[in-house]
């Protein structure tokens, strides 16, 4: 008997869509590929209704978490099958968002990072296992052991072992405390919580110098290196660096969420022209732009793996072979594979998504879709949230962003909904609107229960030293940083960062020489500060002595995360100290620096692929 090859295309309710069923058969197949096509077409429908039918559990996860706007979108087979929009991108003009609306994306952007190195090791510029302190002069690793050979892959991967510690940099309304030519030394002062390459530390500070090592290496802005090799590429016109131009239309407006639900307008983070973090949270997109930029990664990544064909004429993206490749274990409980790859994670379905609790926080994704990969990422940023998902061996994804912080991260439980349709299972919409209401819960307990925390461990009313003996300017080490401790009229201490008016907060006596601050949780949101610090950050603790040996200078211990090892970074006391280096956020309106092109020379001279 001979075979037959029929090819057969049907349009799915979308008129954008096509499906197409290559098929071997005997030579009267007619009425078997009609079959087959209308079993698609059927699927497909379907398929588009169940999207669609998620529409009031999206509206009702909206409302639990206060979201003032979202926006979604989900592709299959290369091809976008469904958009949604809910809430306001505007909430003062009362302005829906849509598919093109433009919101900032935080650490969506590290995709675009690894996306960007890709495109520069296929280039033979750099190499995966370059070293940090052969491209940057500030890189200077003193007595740090093997973080001093930390690769391009490491900082990628989140495996240098290096504390994260973003509650040091960021101050209110999501302004940095360090300019962006300090982050190399920074990130060579704080402490290593585990040997390198042995275990997942998350880490910003790490793809901040990425950003730096593309600059240097390319010899333009991080920016202008991904607009010109990655957006103009893929026709992705509603993506932006830090800084959207002002003529900009619908552009979505940052908000935080209240107790009440109701949604607080913020200022807009990480708007610098010095594109200070865009490689590690500071870019700006679209649903249907991201679509755009999934789409071709599956493509580049699918012909890399030689399973199926490119499909994207030119794609300009390289490397995906290494890009998604495990690096390093993610703390999972489960047998399966879980592990951070470089600017993605990767997750063995059936699976939970996210590296915060993630069996309390969100729904099981894929439970019939046994050894599928999954890739994603999550981000939250002032004012935003954002996730997205790929499954490579579909060619799908979802996208969902928000333009609302402050109670969780709607955006990976409403994809996690989107993802389950997606992959054929069904989803108890009562059960999401459980699972929203017990996030809700937490996040704002959480607050109230370290506030009454430290209240309830509380063992003094008063300080056990004249007020005068605290009051001062402490430094850190790198002399970069300082917290001002002041007496306030009502005969109180009070605490600031960086001498800024709105990081400053009354000081109530702790016991013996610490002291601690709180806040509630809206005025966090008032602020524009993170709602969820742990306890530890909210108290600070004075030395005035070292085994009973008189200090020259007082020391401030301050534990900033909870990782970082015994009391905290020490601050130490400087009483004729003026001022520090210019805070971070102020340089914000300065021209950025020129790259220094010299690297560049010497890559190509010969030194491109130090390796470790």
């Amino acid at each position: 008997m001979s075979y037959l090859a029929f090819s057969f295309q049907q349009h799915c309710l979308c008129p954008t869509i096509q499906f197409a069923v290559c098929i071997q058969a005997f030579k009267d197949v007619s009425d078997r590929v009609v079959i087959v096509g209308i079993v698609m077409l059927i699927s497909s429908r379907k398929l588009g209704i169940a999207l669609k039918a998620l529409g009031p559990l999206i509206d009702q996860i909206c409302t639990i978490y206060g979201i003032a706007g979202l926006s979604l979108g989900v592709l299959q087979d290369g091809e976008v099958i469904h958009y949604a929009n809910f809430g306001h991108r505007d909430v003062e003009a009362k302005i829906p968002p849509d598919e093109d609306t433009i919101y900032a994306i935080a650490s969506l952007s590290k995709s675009f990072t690894s996306a960007a190195t890709g495109i520069l090791v296929d280039r033979g510029d750099l190499h995966w296992h370059t070293q940090i302190q052969h491209i940057l002069p500030d890189y200077q690793c003193y007595e740090r052991g093997a973080v001093c050979n930390a690769s391009v892959s490491d900082l990628l991967s989140h495996r240098t072992g290096v504390l994260g510690g973003d509650a040091y940099w960021l101050l209110s309304d999501g302004d940095s405390a360090f300019a962006r030519d300090q982050f190399a030394r920074v990130f060579n002062s704080l402490p290593i919580t585990e040997p390198m390459r042995t275990a997942f530390v998350h880490n910003n500070y790490g793809y901040e110098l990425i950003g730096q090592v593309i600059e240097r290496v390319a010899g333009t802005t991080f920016g202008n290196f991904v607009k010109v090799n990655i957006l103009q590429s893929l026709g992705m016109s509603r993506t932006f660096d830090s800084v959207i131009p002002q003529d900009t239309a619908n552009v979505a407006q940052p908000y935080m969420s209240l107790l009440n639900h109701t949604a607080h307008k913020v200022k807009m983070p990480l708007q610098r022209q010095d594109g200070l973090y865009s490689a590690a949270g500071g870019l700006r997109a679209s649903v249907s732009d991201l679509l755009k930029f999934y789409n071709a990664l599956m493509d580049a990544g699918l012909s890399e793996w030689n399973e199926d064909t490119k499909r994207i004429p030119e794609n300009p993206l390289k490397e995906l072979r290494a890009i998604w490749s495990g690096m390093v274990s993610m703390p999972f409980s489960g047998p399966r594979e879980h592990s951070a790859a470089l600017g993605w994670y990767r997750a063995q379905l059936p699976s939970n998504f996210g590296f915060d609790d993630p069996e309390a926080s969100n729904p099981l994704v894929g439970n019939r879709s046994s050894c599928k990969l999954a890739l994603y990422n999550q981000g939250v940023i002032q004012g935003f949230t954002s996730f997205s998902a790929l499954i490579p061996q579909t060619r799908s994804a979802v996208v969902v962003l928000t333009n609302s912080a402050g109670l969780g991260l709607p955006s990976k439980l409403v994809a996690s909904a989107l993802l389950n349709l997606l992959l054929g299972e069904d989803v108890d919409q009562e059960a999401y609107k459980l699972v929203a209401e017990k996030n809700y819960r937490e996040i704002t307990s959480h607050v109230l229960d370290t506030m009454k925390e430290l209240k309830r461990q509380r063992k003094v009313d008063t300080p056990t030293r004249p007020l005068k003996e605290y009051i001062g300017k402490y430094y850190n080490t790198l002399n970069n940083y300082f917290i001002e401790i002041k007496e306030t009229k009502n005969d109180c201490l009070s605490l600031s960062f960086m001498g800024k008016s709105r990081d400053t907060f009354q000081l109530l006596p702790y016991d013996s020489d610490k002291f601690f601050w709180y806040m509630t949780f809206d005025e966090s949101v008032l602020r524009g500060r993170p709602t969820g610090y742990p306890m530890d950050y909210f108290i600070i603790k004075f030395a005035f002595d070292d085994n009973g040996v008189a200090l020259e200078n007082p020391v401030l211990y301050w534990k900033y995360d909870p990782e970082y090892p015994g009391d905290g970074e020490p601050f130490t006391l400087c009483r004729t100290c003026t001022g520090v280096a210019t805070l971070g956020s102020d340089r914000g309106s300065e021209k950025p620096a020129l790259p220094d092109f010299s690297m560049r020379f010497q890559l190509n001279k010969g030194i491109r692929n130090p390796n470790i």
